[in-house]
């Protein structure tokens, strides 16, 4: 296939099609999520709440007036002005997140903290046995923040000084695929998440992910070597935090080769240099350690026989039908690959179905974080702020989608470069249909709705935005 077909195949108008599907799953995903939280219903309820959700979808999609919600109050502010106060905005918010609700670390984000304090007193990178299981990317991260400053101000520190840089990245971003108004837009969309707010309270990695991924994406869109290098390394360090984001790494190498044209090779090559810095040292220590090649971690196998087998229920599961507990790290790995594959191959039909319910639980629920701001003290689910922020960010959640659907439906068109954004999702999307999922799983992503909708609410009219459409990927800026 020649670069301009494949290029056609990323870039097509479809991409703007299955957003809008994105959307209608996550209005009907997002309603049954609820219910099943709040009233527990039987399998035929739960299918009607979804159909009747998606119906809710469909008539607002289809009878809203014409012209969609326009985003122009920053207008009132100078230009130069904007983002500074939509920086303030979303620091001040996370301040009082923080200060408000004063949480605690708990599940990850205490074997994070207690993985940081280990290598802060010179301890082996080990935790239950397991010495490469845990990434550590975050835990050195934090380990930082906790040598600098307080406890009680490290963990919230740490959380803002991410968001600060990740609101940063999506404003250049944006800017770069987009335009100006678009990129105000998707920050300040970023800064005032009330999901994302919710993470300043504990020491979780996707603060970390959501810092780095708009500004590997802002280099690898660019013509510059050097930003090309600095993608190479961000995404390194992001997959020393998340390992499930190695496969960006062919990834992107390919889109840089479908881009630059005789300089491609190049710059893959550099591309691929800055990744394998920062990668290498710790796969060094994994072979010395384990004495065996394990580029980051070791969960692999284990996370994905929990997910695929008799006993896997979409989400989280403590162990499979087989247990595997009383295997060491390396042969858990090994077993739980062993096993998961078995399974999927004997049991395609509830592979199936399980990927159904997975890819529910991905776009049902955009409270993860304050989920976790609430959990800290054991009696999350009975805090009586808890459930109206659920709710809270839920409807945030999705007005977002409904929004970028009606602009799409209206004939609003993303640009290629946006598209290519798009890939992110329906990557995280797609994993989480085979491992275990949850609307934890697509926050990392999130950053791509801000961009996009911004984009789509800035577009050109449909006549105009042809020259969107069609021809070869823009750098559009570096």
């Amino acid at each position: 296939m020649s670069h301009s077909h494949l290029e056609k195949l990323l870039t097509g108008r479809w991409i703007d099609g299955i957003t809008v599907v994105f959307a209608a799953l996550a209005w009907g995903a997002t309603v049954l999520q609820l219910a099943r939280g709040f009233l527990n219903p039987e399998p035929l309820i739960q299918a009607s709440i979804f159909v009747i959700s998606l119906a809710a979808f469909t008539f607002f999609t289809r009878w809203t007036p014409k012209v969609a919600p326009q985003f122009s109050w920053h207008s009132q502010i100078p230009q130069r002005y904007q983002l500074f106060f939509i920086l303030l905005l979303g620091t001040i918010l996370r301040v009082i997140w923080a200060v408000t609700t004063q949480a605690a670390p708990s599940s990850d984000g205490a074997t994070y903290l207690s993985l940081a304090n280990g290598i802060l007193n010179g301890a082996s990178y080990e935790i239950s046995d397991t010495k490469a299981y845990w990434p550590p990317g975050y835990p050195a991260f934090l380990a930082i923040w906790i040598f600098l400053l307080p406890p009680a101000l490290a963990i919230p520190s740490s959380q803002i000084a991410l968001f600060l840089i990740g609101a940063l990245g999506i404003y250049y971003l944006t800017r770069q695929v987009s335009n100006l108004r678009a990129a105000i837009i998707a920050t300040f969309l970023f800064a005032a998440w009330p999901n994302l707010i919710a993470l300043v309270a504990t020491p979780e990695k996707e603060s970390l992910l959501l810092a780095l991924l708009p500004w590997i994406m802002r280099w690898s869109l660019s013509q510059s070597t050097n930003k090309i290098l600095l993608a190479g390394i961000a995404l390194g360090s992001a997959v020393l935090a998340q390992p499930s984001l190695q496969l960006l790494i062919p990834a992107i190498s390919l889109l840089l080769i479908m881009r630059n044209g005789t300089q491609s090779l190049k710059k893959t090559a550099i591309f691929l240099i800055g990744a394998i810095i920062i990668i290498s040292p710790w796969t060094i220590r994994n072979f010395v350690v384990l004495g065996e090649f394990k580029l980051v971690s070791t969960n692999g196998g284990d996370n994905l026989y929990r997910a695929n087998n008799k006993l896997a229920t979409g989400g989280y599961t403590e162990r499979g039908e087989i247990d595997l507990s009383s295997l060491d790290e390396l042969e858990k790995d090994k077993k739980g690959k062993e096993l998961a594959t078995q399974w999927i191959k004997q049991n395609l039909h509830d592979f199936g179905f399980l990927a159904i319910e997975k890819q529910i639980r991905f776009m049902g629920d955009d409270s993860a974080a304050v989920y976790s701001t609430f959990r800290s003290d054991g009696s999350g689910r009975n805090n009586n702020f808890y459930i109206p922020l659920k709710l809270l960010a839920n409807a945030w959640w999705l007005l977002i989608w409904l929004w970028m659907a009606i602009l799409i439906l209206q004939g609003r068109q993303l640009n290629l470069n946006t598209r290519l954004l798009m890939w992110g999702w329906i990557y995280l999307f797609l994993l989480h249909s085979v491992f275990e999922s949850s609307g934890k799983y697509h926050m990392p992503m999130t950053w791509v709705l801000c961009t996009v909708l911004g984009s789509l609410l800035t577009t050109p009219s449909k006549k105009k935005n042809e020259l969107y459409s069609s021809g070869p990927i823009a750098s559009q800026g570096s």
